[in-house]
């Protein structure tokens, strides 16, 4: 049992003991928070468990560049591009790219070398880019390779002479691909858009009128004029009444002169459309598989 006079000296230990345990929860707080911040770091910045290899190296013949493949295997992490550093024995050039991957995604890189010597080069090092603007940060080294050994390919492109665009097997294009506005790369050919063709051909209705008005109502003559040099597929037709309610649709295949005023008969019967005001025309051409393209509707021509 405590006697009287004891109550002092227990509470002077107990004000020690208090002490002693505020001390030591500050000390686990500021631990833990340390640890806790160091993770959602790393995790900010892509790290933990996110892994790009290098997968493939070639070296594409006559020309000073490197064709790189790189694979994204399993991980978490998150990064907006990757920084190549090519290295000889004396110089350093970094190709920065602006390109993610997805988990287990590869893709190939172009790095064209404006400073080292293809023939000169010793090691090829990645680094994944974290964050972008003021928070861009340059990750750890996720994979190396180093030049010198044999088993170094060399890419050299495929591009024959009938090719205009299409892939040089070397992540290249032939000709320089289909640069030209208004044009894209089918089966290595180049080829205008559907927007360029229609552009370009600028398909005008002067005028409407029923060319045997009393004998065969219902017979129209349309006179039209076209530029450009692309070859069209045809002409199509939507005759409507005043109010547009009803219409019949009719399709003149067969190109146009350029620059010539041309006069086309259609026939509109009133068994299709009774008393026909208004008519839309549309151009068409076929793509290079054969398949018809239409331009967009012209606006309603009241005759």
């Amino acid at each position: 049992m405590l006697k009287r006079g004891d109550s002092k000296g227990l509470s002077k230990f107990a004000t020690i003991f208090l002490i002693m345990m505020i001390v030591l929860i500050v000390i686990v707080f500021f631990v833990v928070r340390d640890v806790i911040l160091k993770g959602s770091g790393e995790r900010a910045l892509g790290k933990y468990t996110m892994d790009l290899e290098i997968s493939k190296v070639q070296v594409v013949n006559n020309n000073n560049s490197l064709m790189v493949v790189v694979k994204r295997n399993m991980g978490d992490g998150n990064f907006t591009g990757i920084n190549f550093v090519v290295e000889d024995t004396i110089n350093k050039e970094t190709i920065s790219t602006n390109v993610s991957l997805e988990e287990l995604e590869s893709r190939t890189f172009v790095l064209p070398l404006g400073i080292i010597d293809i023939s000169k080069i010793k090691k090829l090092s990645i680094y994944p880019v974290l964050g972008s603007g003021l928070t861009e940060k340059v990750g750890e080294m996720e994979d190396e390779y180093l030049f010198g050994s044999s088993n170094l390919e060399v890419c050299t492109p495929y591009c024959p002479p009938e090719y205009e665009c299409g892939d040089d097997g070397c992540g290249g294009e032939c000709r320089g691909g289909c640069t030209e506005q208004g044009y894209f790369c089918s089966e290595n050919k180049c080829f205008r858009t559907l927007e360029e063709k229609c552009l370009e051909t600028n398909l005008l209705v002067t005028r409407v009128e029923n060319a045997t008005k009393g004998v065969m109502d219902g017979n129209f003559s349309i006179t039209l004029s076209r530029e450009g040099e692309v070859e069209m597929g045809g002409v199509i037709f939507a005759f409507m009444d005043e109010n547009e309610s009803s219409n019949v649709v009719i399709d003149i295949p067969g190109d146009v002169p350029s620059l010539v005023s041309v006069n086309m008969y259609v026939l509109v019967l009133d068994t299709h459309l009774e008393n026909p005001k208004k008519v839309r025309f549309m151009a068409y051409f076929f793509n290079n598989s054969g398949k018809k393209e239409v331009c967009k509707p012209s606006s309603p021509f009241s005759f």
